[in-house]
């Protein structure tokens, strides 16, 4: 749905028009009120989204990102790809905190990981959703 003024944004508008209702009611002029037009999906998809709205994928928490990051301190790149029992021993070398090094030990056997992303998706934790790399 187009807009006949497109000189300045709907906030504006909406702006100009609660003007207009309240010069109705102190001032002289006479101003026949009219409800605002409902939002179209176009407007909708320009408001901005509140962190941890539900508008799409799961999105992980500040907390969960904080969690993989230090999980992925104890896992070094040459790990990777690696089997659970090859990560458990590699954190374990690495002198990583129990509560890590149990992370890794509740990964299933004999799957192989080539990211930190994927382990923490296994261990059941939320990812950002990622595009898939075009053809």
């Amino acid at each position: 749905m187009e807009r006949g003024n497109t000189k300045h944004s709907r906030h504006l508008d909406d702006e100009m028009a609660r003007e207009a209702r309240e010069q109705n009611v102190t001032g002289s002029r006479v101003v026949q009120e009219r409800p605002l037009p409902e939002p179209d999906a176009e407007d909708e998809a320009r408001q901005p989204r509140l962190y941890g709205e539900v508008t799409g994928p799961p999105v992980p928490t500040p907390e969960e990102i904080d969690g993989r990051s230090e999980l992925g301190r104890w896992i070094p790149r040459s790990a990777l790809p690696g089997d659970r029992d090859a990560l458990v021993e590699v954190v374990r070398e690495a002198g990583a905190p129990d509560g890590i090094v149990a992370q890794i030990e509740a990964l299933p056997p004999g799957t192989w990981y080539e990211t930190v992303v994927q382990i923490w998706g296994a261990l059941g934790h939320e990812n950002e959703a990622r595009e898939s790399p075009v053809p």
